[in-house]
């Protein structure tokens, strides 16, 4: 006697679950349509800034140092698998920059950093004797390095060698006396001699 109530019980209840579950196929669609959307704007995002680093690395580099360096994917279809810094300097075969010497390591890192921070430029850099394993050459190169981005950006840089010091419109000097450090001070637009400068340190 209850037959056709109790039918109308079970259809009711395959129409309920069959509409979630029409429900939960558009819900799944749709958070699948936003994982891909969201994949590929990431990637869009990510391969315009890897551009922009590569072709400021390509040109700085070469500019610089008359070699050539490259950015490359490890994996084109994967961007999260990983970077590798090709470098070569003339005369020399590619490396990836990880079996670099230390003074060319010290120069493609520099030049890597300072592309990188292109996309979001920095008010100020602090370096701290990130030259100090160059040999003279590349000392000079990366005097230009940083003299050139400096004229967007200042940069604060702790050296010993006399070509950084020689490119630098304020120079602090820092030197015992009494068994304290002393400062001082020395600002030339014009580009004092470091001859001049050196002279009067040594006078103090």
């Amino acid at each position: 006697m209850r037959a056709v109530e109790s039918y109308g019980e079970v259809v009711n209840g395959y129409r309920g679950m069959s509409t979630r579950r029409n429900e939960l196929e558009t819900e799944r669609n749709s958070i699948v349509r936003f994982i891909e959307e969201t994949v590929k704007e990431k990637k869009e995002v990510f391969m315009d800034a890897f551009t922009k680093v590569d072709n400021n690395i390509r040109k700085t580099f070469s500019d610089i140092t008359g070699g050539s360096a490259r950015l490359e994917l490890e994996d084109a279809d994967d961007i999260s698998r990983g970077i590798l810094l090709m470098v070569q300097f003339p005369g020399k075969n590619a490396r990836e920059s990880t079996s670099l010497s230390g003074g060319e390591k010290t120069m493609a890192a520099t030049i890597f950093l300072l592309a990188l921070q292109s996309l979001r430029p920095s008010p100020f850099y602090i370096m701290d004797e990130v030259d100090a394993h160059l040999d003279a050459e590349n000392t000079d190169r990366l005097a230009r390095v940083l003299l050139q981005r400096s004229q967007d950006s200042q940069i604060i840089m702790v050296t010993l060698k006399d070509s950084i010091v020689a490119e630098a419109n304020m120079v602090y000097g820092v030197y015992p006396k009494g068994g304290a450090s002393q400062a001082i001070k020395y600002k030339h637009h014009d580009k004092m001699p470091i001859t001049e400068i050196r002279s009067n340190i040594n006078s103090i």
